[in-house]
């Protein structure tokens, strides 16, 4: 049987074959999105320019075609509704007509995440309380602790723990009540209910440990920042287990001094606050659950006699139960930008309710940065004129005004309105980064982007002028903001307090619950990428399979 060469010889002679022949040569299979790959490397893999996955060239083209059909032009040219403008425009261009017409609305955070460089806290050595806010411990709080008799009947007690950066804050849970635990057995702090988180080691007497800042005392401040940084030696794990056995003997002391329940049988429950927004931080997770253990032993003057039920979970998911527990509560997206002396913690996520009734917290994005108090600090000290130790300036109480501020050091008012406005510009930008990346990656359909999406504004500085500016310059783009507070639970049973007051003990609140009862946190802070094509077997050929 003659062969194809053969037989268009036979009809058109050799020199037309030749021309015919040339036709048929086999085109690449890219078209026109990708460069023409010779025949000898159509089965190499290469690069897709959409996805970056590395895809067999002579599958390249079918795998743009499933997988990226909106960058088809020829058939994806459908007119769709630009959710700015309301514009009908093609789909193929949609994401290029809002790069270039709504720049502001949609990128306003593409300048503003290289205009600051991370600063790392452990530069910063600011004093959170004075001299004259040290107090030699009462004698209740020195007394041997009393030993329980180990009876059937043993009822369960709660510690929420708030170790935070600046301030520590616990609050107790028994039999449905909430007692806020009060400080001034060991110190002179204007808020009893925040104790600062210092640890004062006697020169002469090694031995010798208090919180606060004891006289003839080696003074540390800082505690958890070498946690946070990853890089804490046994030298500095050793003072944060010291200053948490120094917190739980005085918890216990002052619980037993008030004679609340003074003959029950307890077994003790303590939740310590995770500086994370889950808990899959395994690393963070181990090393907390350790160091609280063995300030737990350590908090014994004799032989340990209480057992102790030991958690650790997010500071995020425990500060929302208050709110989850509330009827203020409503579904949908959710912003909290915690503003504290070391660092500022911005969540976007979402509140609803799985099939089987259970609170579901998907987190959408999350930024930490170093931009708390102590930052806006650093940016005064800097336009001082006369040269000021940091260790000298004094945290505790409410952040100075810039005109209070140059008051008190003699400082140009000029140059501190000037460092206040540079950290506003940090810290809006930091949430508009957030609420960018939010609408335009991950759920840029929520209603609440048109309504109402709801900001807890927290932390020791929520209330100071330069945080509230801030938030007021990220409003202004994202004109759908609007603050709420977390609200005063019914059940605390110690004095009173108001709504403002709550804000810096919602953490330790809702540590102070059963951990069973805190909500789950999902973490979708991660972009989608498309699946990658499983492997085929090679049978030869230049088509597709």
């Amino acid at each position: 049987m003659p062969t194809l060469q053969e037989e268009l010889e036979k009809k058109f002679g050799a020199k037309r074959t030749k021309k015919i022949t040339e036709k048929r040569k086999p085109t690449s299979p890219l078209g026109v999105v990708h460069k023409k790959v010779k025949k000898n490397e159509n089965r190499k893999p290469i690069k897709c320019q959409y996805c970056d996955l590395d895809i067999r060239a002579d599958m390249i083209r079918k795998h743009c075609r499933e997988l990226h059909p909106e960058q088809n032009v020829k058939k994806n040219n459908k007119y769709i509704e630009c959710d700015i403008c309301q514009s009908r425009i093609r789909s193929d261009f949609l994401s290029e007509h809002k790069k270039k017409k709504h720049q502001e609305h949609i990128y306003p955070d593409i300048k503003s995440e290289v205009t600051k460089p991370r600063i790392s806290i452990k530069n910063f050595n600011f004093s959170l309380s004075s001299v004259k806010d040290f107090k030699v411990p009462d004698d209740w709080a020195l007394k041997e602790e009393v030993t329980q008799e180990n009876k059937n009947d043993v009822i369960d007690i709660y510690i929420g723990l708030d170790f935070g950066t600046s301030y520590t804050k616990a609050v107790i849970r028994y039999s449905q009540d909430s007692y806020i635990v009060d400080w001034s057995g060991i110190s002179n702090f204007p808020n009893s209910n925040t104790l600062p988180s210092e640890l004062s080691i006697k020169k002469n007497n090694p031995n010798n440990f208090n919180v606060g800042r004891a006289p003839d005392s080696d003074i540390f401040s800082n505690l958890k920042i070498p946690l946070l940084e990853k890089r804490a030696t046994k030298e500095e794990e050793d003072r944060v287990v010291i200053y948490l056995s120094l917190v739980l003997r005085y918890i216990r002391q002052w619980w037993h001094k008030h004679d609340i329940y003074p003959d029950a049988n307890l077994r003790w429950n303590l939740t310590i606050g995770l500086p994370a927004k889950d808990n899959t931080h395994e690393s963070l997770h181990k090393q907390y659950i350790s160091l609280t253990n063995k300030a737990w032993a350590m908090s014994f003057k004799k032989n340990n006699t209480l057992k102790l039920e030991l958690n650790c979970f997010s500071e995020f998911a425990a500060q929302m139960q208050t709110y989850l527990k509330n009827i203020r509560r409503q579904k949908d997206l959710h912003l909290l930008c915690d503003v504290g002396g070391g660092t500022v913690d911005i969540v976007c996520f979402n509140v609803h309710l799985n099939d089987k009734d259970e609170d579901i917290l998907p987190t959408f994005t999350s930024e930490v940065e170093p931009l708390g108090t102590h930052y806006l600090f650093q940016e005064r000290l800097k336009a001082l004129d006369t040269k000021i130790q940091s260790g000298k300036l004094h945290d505790a109480a409410q952040v100075l005004s810039a005109e209070e501020f140059a008051r008190k050091y003699n400082a140009n008012i000029k140059s501190i309105q000037d460092a206040d406005d540079r950290y506003v510009e940090d810290l809006s930008n930091l949430i508009i980064k957030v609420l960018s990346r939010m609408k335009s990656n991950r759920y840029g359909n929520s209603p609440s982007w048109k309504n109402r999406l709801r900001v807890f504004l927290c932390g020791g500085a929520a209330k100071t002028k330069v945080v509230r500016s801030a938030m007021a310059k990220a409003q202004v783009s994202f004109k759908c903001l609007g603050g709420i507070l977390f609200p005063l639970p019914d059940d605390i049973q110690t004095g009173s307090m108001d709504e403002d007051d709550f804000q810096r003990i919602s953490v330790a609140y809702g540590l102070a619950f059963d951990p069973f009862s805190l909500p789950k946190c999902i973490d979708e802070d991660k972009e989608w990428h498309p699946p990658t094509l499983p492997p085929r077997e090679d049978y030869g050929g230049d088509y597709d399979k």
